[in-house]
């Protein structure tokens, strides 16, 4: 007999679920950081055991060295089967997951590639927790809305003065505008040749 999921995996995890930590990346040489949210690997281990009846993981390969712990795993859950990959440094009092020994460094490494590839399973999973926020996809899509509504180029303008810096760098946004601008002249030069 299968027993009910009690939760939906495609549902976003609730934020008791994951916390938040500052870290550091470095682009074009300069130094950058950032706020990334970060499930529990309790609660994913948690949430693999109520939602799959079958779940099982397998170490792939592993690697072992002064610095690093790497694991690569095959996770199957039911039906589906994803790969995942964690690192653990190894001696390093200042690295993410504190000073650890080479013994502890490996188990370590598996739970990570565990949630690694859990991200792949669904929402829940914390796929999306560090993607673009559901109030800015809302914003393009009103945007767009907006855009299709205009009717003249100097109503397109006027929209497009409205929205801030940040909106006027999206990709989605710029491409709605343009070819609402497109349409327009079209529409005109259609409109003159009757």
């Amino acid at each position: 007999m299968k027993k009910k999921p009690l939760y939906d995996i495609q549902s976003e995890p609730q934020p008791s679920w994951y916390w938040k930590r500052e870290i550091t990346t470095t682009v074009l040489g300069k130094p950058i950081k950032k706020t990334v949210n970060t499930m529990y690997i309790e609660m994913v281990e948690h949430l693999l055991h109520s939602i799959f009846i079958n779940w099982k993981s397998k170490v792939v390969a592993f690697t072992l060295t002064d610095k690093l712990a790497v694991v690569h795993i095959n996770l199957t859950c039911d039906t589906k089967s994803h790969d995942g990959l964690g690192v653990v440094e190894i001696g390093n009092p200042d690295s993410f997951w504190g000073l650890q020994s080479p013994e502890m460094a490996l188990p370590l490494a598996e739970t990570v590639a565990i949630c690694d590839a859990a991200h792949k399973l669904g929402e829940i999973f914390g796929a999306n927790i560090n993607r673009v926020v559901h109030d800015d996809i809302q914003a393009q899509k009103i945007a767009t809305i907006d855009v299709d509504k205009c009717a003249t180029i100097e109503e397109l303008e006027a929209l497009w003065a409205t929205l801030d810096a940040f909106q006027q760098q999206d990709e989605f946004i710029k491409m709605a505008f343009g070819r609402r601008k497109v349409d327009i002249k079209y529409s005109n030069q259609s409109e003159n040749r009757k």
